[in-house]
C-alpha cells in the first residue's frame, strides 16, 4: 500500500515538473534555442513562428468577424416585414454565421496545435501558410453563397473545395516539416527516423479524416444541401475528438516515462497558449468595434441630394440616434473585452473547456453590431418589434458575458490548476476584497442583461425604459464595485500618512543637526 502511494506521489511530481518544463520552454523557446546554437551559425531563411502566428491570428480574427457583415445591416433588409419574420426567414444565414465562425476558429486552433511541433519556418513553409491564409479569407464569401443559394450545388461545392485545399496544405506542411528536422521542436533532434515517421502519421491523421468528411459532403450535395452541411459541421468537432482520443490514451498509461513519451503527452493535450488566445481575442474584438463605424460612415452616410436640399447641419442633427447607437455599442463591446481581460488576467493555463467558452464569447460578441442595429431601428417603437429587438439584443449580450463568467467559475472550481496561485480560492481569507471584486466584474453584465431580458416580458411601453436603466446600471455598478472593494486612493493616502509619521523623527534630527552646525 505504501509502495503504491509513493509511486503515485512520484508520478504526480513528475507530471508537474514536465508540465512546468514545457510551459517555461514554450514561453522562452527562442532564447532557449539561441543558447543551443553557436553565435556564428547563420540561420539562413529559417525563422521563428511567433510573427507568423501573430499574422494568422489577425487574418483568422478578421475572417471570423467579417461573417457578421451580411446580417448586421437591417436598413435595407427589414422593410415590408416585421423583425421577427425577418429573423425567421433568415435562419439559414444565422446558421451559416455560427458554424462558419466555429470552422474558422477551428482552423486557427489547428494552426496553433501544429506550431507545438513545427517551431520554425522557412520560405517554403511561409509560402504554404500564405496560401492557407488566402484560402481562409475566401471562406466568408463561399459561406455567404451557401446561405443565399443553398439549393445551388456550386455554392456547397465551393466551400468544400476551399476546405479541402486547406487540408491538403496542412498535410503538405506536416510532411515537409517532419522531414526537415531544423524546423521541428528542439526536443525532437534526438528522435530516430522511425519515431519522426510515427509522429508524422499522428499529426496527419486529423487532416486526412477531415478530407474524407469533406469529400463525402461534396458528394452529398447532389442529394440535399442539408446533409452536406452536417458533414462540413463535423470539422468543428475534430479538435474535441482528437483530444478525447489522446485523453483515453493518457488514462490507459500508453506514454512511457521518457523524453519522447513526455513530449507526446504534452502534444496530446493540444492546449493553446494564453498569449495566442489573448492575441486572437484582442484582434477579433478590435475589428468588431471598428465595424460599428461602418454604419455611419458607409450605410447611413449623408447623401449628396439630402445635403444640397436641407444642408449638412440638418442631416447630421437627424443622425443623432445613429451616433448614440454607435457610442453605446462601442462602450458595450469594450466592456465585454474588459471583463474578458479581467478573467484571463487570473488564468495561467488555458484548457479545452475554457477555449470553447472563449469561442462562444467571441461569436456572440461579434453579433453586437447586429444588436446595435436592432435597437436603433426598433427599440423606440412601442410595438412587438420593439420588445423583440430589445430581448434578442439582451440575449446576445447575456450569452457573450455569461461565457466569461463560466470561464471564471471553472477556474475557481479547479483551484490553482489553471488559475494563478495568488488568484485561487484558497487565498480567499487573505485577499477577500480582490476575490469579490473579480467576481463582481465577472457577474456584472450577465446580471443586468438577464434583468433586461426579464423586463421585456412585461409591458411593451416599459421595455425601452428597462433597456436604458439596465444599460446605465451596468456601467455604474462597475465603478461602484471599484470604489467599494478596490479603492486604491484611500490606501495610498493612508500609506503616505504612515510614511510621513514614521519619517518625522528623522527629519527633526536632521534639522537639529543643521542648526547646531550653523
Amino acid at each position: 500500500m505504501e509502495k503504491e502511494l509513493n509511486v503515485k506521489i512520484e508520478t504526480f511530481h513528475t507530471n508537474i515538473k514536465t508540465r512546468s518544463k514545457y510551459k517555461h520552454q514554450e514561453i522562452n523557446y527562442e532564447n532557449h534555442l539561441n543558447e543551443t546554437l553557436p553565435i556564428d551559425h547563420h540561420r539562413g531563411d529559417i525563422a521563428s513562428t511567433s510573427r507568423l502566428l501573430g499574422y494568422s491570428d489577425t487574418v483568422m480574427a478578421t475572417c471570423a468577424t467579417f461573417l457578421v457583415l451580411p446580417i448586421r445591416n437591417l436598413k435595407k433588409q427589414v422593410e415590408d416585414q416585421s423583425l421577427l419574420n425577418f429573423l425567421r426567414s433568415n435562419y439559414l444565414e444565422f446558421t451559416e454565421f455560427f458554424y462558419g465562425f466555429l470552422i474558422i476558429l477551428t482552423i486557427w486552433e489547428n494552426i496553433n496545435i501544429r506550431a507545438i511541433v513545427v517551431k520554425r519556418v522557412d520560405d517554403f513553409i511561409l509560402a504554404l501558410i500564405i496560401f492557407e491564409m488566402l484560402a481562409t479569407s475566401v471562406l466568408p464569401f463561399t459561406l455567404e453563397l451557401q446561405a443565399h443559394y443553398p439549393d445551388e450545388k456550386v455554392s456547397v461545392l465551393s466551400t468544400c473545395a476551399v476546405l479541402i485545399f486547406l487540408q491538403l496544405i496542412d498535410i503538405g506542411i506536416i510532411l515537409y516539416a517532419t522531414y526537415s528536422p531544423k524546423l521541428l521542436h528542439i526536443d525532437l533532434k534526438n528522435w530516430t527516423k522511425s519515431e519522426l515517421h510515427e509522429l508524422c502519421l499522428i499529426m496527419i491523421f486529423k487532416p486526412l479524416i477531415s478530407l474524407i468528411l469533406l469529400l463525402i459532403a461534396g458528394a452529398f450535395c447532389l442529394v440535399h444541401y442539408s446533409i452536406s452541411l452536417v458533414f462540413i459541421a463535423l470539422l468543428i468537432l475534430m479538435p474535441t475528438i482528437r483530444k478525447l482520443y489522446w485523453f483515453f490514451l493518457r488514462r490507459m498509461k500508453k506514454f512511457e516515462r521518457t523524453e519522447k513519451g513526455s513530449f507526446l503527452e504534452n502534444f496530446s493535450k493540444g492546449n493553446i497558449s494564453k498569449e495566442r488566445l489573448e492575441n486572437m481575442s484582442d484582434n477579433a474584438i478590435a475589428i468588431i468595434a471598428c465595424i460599428l463605424i461602418v454604419d455611419i460612415t458607409v450605410d447611413n452616410f449623408p447623401p449628396k441630394n439630402d445635403v444640397r436640399k436641407n444642408g449638412l447641419n440638418y442631416k447630421l442633427k437627424h443622425m443623432t440616434p445613429e451616433f448614440l447607437t454607435f457610442l453605446a455599442t462601442f462602450c458595450l463591446v469594450s466592456a465585454l473585452w474588459y471583463i474578458n481581460h479581467a478573467v484571463l488576467h487570473l488564468i495561467e493555463t488555458v484548457n479545452s473547456i475554457m477555449l470553447y467558452f472563449q469561442k462562444i464569447f467571441l461569436m456572440f460578441c461579434c453579433l453586437c453590431p447586429l444588436a446595435g442595429n436592432m435597437i436603433l431601428r426598433f427599440a423606440t417603437k412601442v410595438n412587438n418589434d420593439s420588445v423583440i429587438s430589445i430581448r434578442y439584443s439582451a440575449i446576445i449580450v447575456f450569452i457573450s458575458s455569461i461565457s466569461n463568467f463560466f470561464i471564471f467559475l471553472y477556474g475557481v472550481l479547479t483551484g490553482s490548476k489553471y488559475f494563478y496561485d495568488w488568484a485561487s480560492i484558497k487565498h480567499l481569507k487573505k485577499n477577500r476584497r480582490q476575490h469579490f471584486y473579480a467576481l463582481a466584474k465577472a457577474v456584472n453584465v450577465p446580471f443586468w442583461s438577464l434583468i433586461c431580458i426579464l423586463g421585456t416580458l412585461g409591458s411593451t411601453s416599459a421595455a425601452p425604459y428597462v433597456l436604458y436603466v439596465t444599460f446605465l446600471a451596468a456601467f455604474c455598478s462597475f465603478f461602484l464595485s471599484k470604489i467599494i472593494l478596490m479603492n486604491h486612493l484611500g490606501e495610498a493616502a493612508a500609506y503616505i500618512k504612515k510614511t510621513i509619521i514614521r519619517r518625522k523623527p528623522v527629519a527633526i534630527e536632521r534639522i537639529a543637526e543643521s542648526a547646531l552646525k550653523s
